[in-house]
């Protein structure tokens, strides 16, 4: 919670240890806790130039390309994190979400059955799969997920299905 106190530590600790990423890494978690979104960018970027393996950073690079609203960036950069990492549910997950806010539905709603069928928990992802196939003319689809989003919890739900499912 004292993400000004975690920058601190995570700067001595780089200090000691410059080429081990778990320093950059928790630095830019802080700066993001912050709200400093593109120094978080920085750190995390430096993650992946010490282990260019990181599926994690990259996530953690396009979650801040999204707050930032950079939906390109971030695509391209959570499809690196996915690449790495085939079954990485939330990276997937949040890749759904970009392509929805890009307006690539298609692709949005092959995200959500990827994670349903890794995962099949996520309200969210029945979320945007529902409001995606909304957009490609499938109703009785997304009232289906809109449903099932409800059920799970989902706080947006219960408005769609009011809109778009009677």
């Amino acid at each position: 919670g004292n993400f000004t106190e975690a920058v601190v530590q995570a700067e001595k600790f780089i200090g000691k240890q410059a080429q081990n990423a778990l320093g950059y890494f928790a630095k830019g978690m802080a700066k993001c806790g912050l709200k400093e979104y593109e120094a978080a960018i920085v750190e995390l970027t430096k993650v992946t130039e010490l282990e260019a393996k990181n599926s994690v950073a990259y996530y953690y690079i396009s979650r801040n390309n999204v707050l930032m609203e950079d939906y390109n960036k971030a695509l391209k950069n959570v499809s690196k994190a996915i690449k790495l990492n085939q079954e990485y549910v939330e990276a997937i997950d949040l890749r759904a979400e970009i392509r929805y806010n890009v307006h690539d539905y298609p692709n949005a709603i092959f995200d959500c059955n990827r994670v349903i069928e890794l995962d099949g928990v996520s309200e969210n992802t029945y979320l945007i799969r529902g409001k995606s196939n909304l957009k490609i003319g499938l109703k009785k689809e997304a009232c289906a997920d809109f449903a099932v989003a409800k059920k799970g919890g989902n706080q947006f739900a219960d408005d769609l299905i009011a809109k778009n499912c009677k």
